[in-house]
C-alpha cells in the first residue's frame, strides 16, 4: 500500500488479504493459480483511467508454455500481458521478450501514457483472460503471483523507483540492469550504495520498515535461490507475518554477492574460506536486534571435515581484507538435519557496511595480531590476543621461547586484550577451554604490518571411542599437509606413560591402550602447533 506521500492505486491485489493460499515467496504470501480459468482473480476498475502503470511479480511452474499474467478489457479495448509478451489486441502491437530463466521469479511493471478510447468498465483480470475472444495465445496461468498495484496515470521515474524497492524487498528480487536499479525508500533516499556495492550486485534483497510505502520485511531470501542465504531479525520463522521482531520506520539492511565460487578454498590464515562474499548495508535508524542468519548446507557448502566447525566472519571494516582486529568471528550455533546452519546474536549497526563471508577452521580460533613497532630495533611492542570458537571461559598463556611465563589471563570468546611491552622475538600462546581442549600457537613477535594469524597445521581428528571400557583406543589424524607428529600420553598425575613419533605423510591412524581406569591426557604436537584431548577409561 502506498502512503500519502506517492499515488495511490486504483487496484490492488495483495494475497495476503485476499487469498486462501499457503504459497509463500520470500516468505510471503502469494496467489496460487492451477491453470484453469476457475482459478482468475478479476476486478472493475471503479473509474476509467486515461493512463496506467501496472506492478506484478510472478513465478511460472511452465517453462516453454506462454500463459496470461494479467489482462486489461473492456469493450472495444483488450490488452494482456504473459510470461512471453505484451500484446495490445485493438492496436495489433505486440512486444515480445525472453525471461532469461523462464521458471524463475519475474518482476514486471508497465506503464502506458495514452488514453484509452472505447467506452464501458474495464475489467482487471489475474492469472487469465477476462475478454470475450475465442481464441488468445496464450492459457491461463499456473505457478504464483504475487501482490499487484494498477494506478490510473503514469508514475513518475522516482516513484516507480520507490515501487520497485518495495516489490524488490518484499519478494526477494534484485532490479533489473536493464531498467534503473536504484533501491530507493519512502522518500525518494537511496537505501543501497550502486558505486560501493558495484561488485556485490547478485542476488540484492533486504529487510526493513517503509511506513510510507507499507513495506514491513523481517526476513528474507533471495528468490533466485532461496533458502541458500537467509537473514532474519531475531529468529528465522516459517513466514513473515509470524517473525515477531520489529523493526523501527525507516530502518533497512540490504545485502548481496559477488556471485563467486561456493566451494572452500585453500587454506589460509583465517582457515578454508569461501570466495564467495556478502555486502551487508544498513541505513536510517539502528534495526535494534541482533540478526540471524541461516545456509543451508545442502545447497553450496562443502561437507566438513571430522573436528572442523563452520565460522561465519563479518568484516566490519567493510574492505573485505578480513584483517583480525577488524573481523568479528560467529561459530555455527545450530546444524539441523535438513542441511540448515544458523549463527544467531550477530549485532549489525545503523548506517554501516560490512563484508560477510565462511569459513571452515578448527574448534579453538587464537585471533592475534601485533603492531608494527614490533620490527623496530629500538622500541618495544604490543600483541592483541584474542580466542573465538569453544566453551568459555578460556585459560590463556603467553610464553617466551624458553617456556617462561610472561602474562596470563582468563577471557571469553570475542574477547580481546592487548599485551604491551614486548621484544622483537618469538613467543607460544597456549589456549585451554572449559571442556579441556588445548592448543598451544608460535607467534612471530615481529611483521611489518598488522596481521592476523588464525591457522592450524591440523586440518581435522577423531579420537574414540572415549570413554573406553577397556581402554584401547583409536586416534586419526589429517594434516593439511605431510609433515611430522609426535603423541604423548599422560595420566592424572602429568607422568608420561607412552610417546610415539611419526613423519612423512598426512594422514595418519594410531592405536593405543590405556593400562587402568582413569583419566588420561593424549598430547599432539605437529611442528609448531600443539594440542592436547582429555581421554577417560572406565
Amino acid at each position: 500500500m502506498i502512503g500519502q506521500s506517492l499515488p495511490g492505486p486504483i487496484v490492488s491485489l495483495d494475497p495476503k488479504t485476499t487469498s486462501d493460499s499457503d504459497e509463500l515467496l520470500n516468505f510471503n504470501p502469494v496467489y496460487s493459480f492451477g491453470g484453469t480459468i476457475e482459478d482468475t482473480v478479476s476486478v472493475i476498475l471503479e473509474k476509467e483511467p486515461s493512463q496506467l502503470t501496472i506492478f506484478t511479480v510472478f513465478r511460472s511452474e511452465l517453462e516453454n508454455h506462454e500463459q496470461t499474467v494479467w489482462s486489461l478489457c473492456k469493450p472495444e479495448y483488450e490488452e494482456l500481458l504473459t510470461n512471453m509478451r505484451l500484446v495490445d489486441f485493438e492496436g495489433g502491437k505486440i512486444l515480445n521478450y525472453q525471461l532469461k530463466d523462464p521458471r524463475n521469479t519475474h518482476f514486471n511493471h508497465y506503464f502506458r501514457q495514452k488514453k484509452i478510447e472505447g467506452t464501458g468498465a474495464f475489467r482487471f483480470t489475474l492469472g487469465g483472460y477476462g475478454g470475450k475472444r475465442e481464441y488468445i495465445p496464450a492459457s491461463p496461468f499456473r505457478g504464483v503471483i504475487g501482490e499487484t498495484m494498477v494506478f490510473d496515470q503514469v508514475l513518475s521515474r522516482k516513484e516507480r523507483q520507490i515501487i520497485s524497492t518495495y516489490y524488490a524487498l518484499k519478494y526477494g528480487l534484485a532490479l533489473s540492469h536493464s531498467q534503473d536499479s536504484s533501491y530507493l525508500n519512502g522518500w525518494g533516499e537511496p537505501i543501497w550504495d550502486e558505486e560501493k556495492n558495484d561488485s556485490f550486485d547478485f542476488r540484492i534483497t533486504g529487510v526493513g520498515r517503509d511506513d510510507l510505502t507499507g513495506l514491513y520485511q523481517k526476513q528474507s531470501t533471495s528468490s533466485y535461490a532461496p533458502d541458500l542465504f537467509t537473514l532474519s531479525l531475531g529468529t528465522v520463522a516459517e513466514s513473515n507475518e509470524a517473525n515477531s521482531a520489529s523493526i523501527p520506520d525507516g530502518a533497512y539492511l540490504l545485502w548481496g554477492d559477488n556471485d563467486k565460487g561456493l566451494t572452500f578454498g585453500p587454506t589460509s590464515g583465517l582457515g578454508k574460506t569461501t570466495e564467495r562474499q556478502w555486502a551487508l548495508e544498513s541505513s536510517g535508524p539502528a534495526i535494534g536486534q541482533p540478526i540471524t542468519i541461516r545456509v543451508n548446507q545442502r545447497r553450496w557448502l562443502q561437507p566438513l571435515m571430522d573436528r572442523e566447525r563452520l565460522w561465519l566472519m563479518l568484516d566490519q571494516s567493510g574492505t573485505g581484507n578480513f584483517s583480525a582486529e577488524d573481523t568479528k568471528f560467529f561459530p555455527a550455533k545450530d546444524i539441523a538435519s535438513n542441511g540448515r546452519i544458523t549463527f544467531s546474536d550477530i549485532e549489525f549497526p545503523a548506517n554501516s557496511r560490512q563484508i560477510l563471508t565462511f569459513s571452515a577452521g578448527p574448534e579453538i580460533m587464537p585471533v592475534y595480531w601485533s603492531d608494527s613497532l614490533l620490527c623496530h630495533p629500538d622500541w618495544d611492542g604490543a600483541l592483541t590476543v584474542g580466542v573465538v570458537g569453544g566453551m568459555g571461559p578460556f585459560n590463556l598463556k603467553l610464553l617466551n621461547s624458553e617456556g617462561g611465563l610472561i602474562t596470563s589471563w582468563q577471557g571469553e570468546g570475542n574477547d580481546y586484550r592487548e599485551i604491551t611491552g614486548l621484544e622483537d622475538a618469538t613467543y607460544e600462546l597456549e589456549i585451554e577451554d572449559s571442556n579441556g581442549y588445548f592448543t598451544r600457537r608460535k607467534v612471530d613477535g615481529c611483521v611489518s604490518e598488522k596481521e592476523a594469524f588464525a591457522t592450524s597445521t591440523i586440518a581435522s581428528y577423531h579420537l574414540g571411542p572415549n570413554p573406553t571400557l577397556d581402554g584401547d583406543f583409536i586416534l586419526t589424524l589429517r594434516l593439511r599437509e605431510s609433515g611430522p607428529v609426535r603423541l604423548s600420553i599422560s595420566d592424572s598425575s602429568g607422568r608420561v606413560i607412552h610417546t610415539e613419533s611419526v613423519d612423512g605423510d598426512y594422514y595418519y591412524s594410531m592405536p593405543g591402550v590405556l593400562p587402568v581406569s582413569g583419566t588420561y591426557f593424549i598430547r599432539i604436537q605437529t611442528g609448531e602447533e600443539e594440542i592436547t584431548l582429555p581421554i577417560i577409561r572406565q
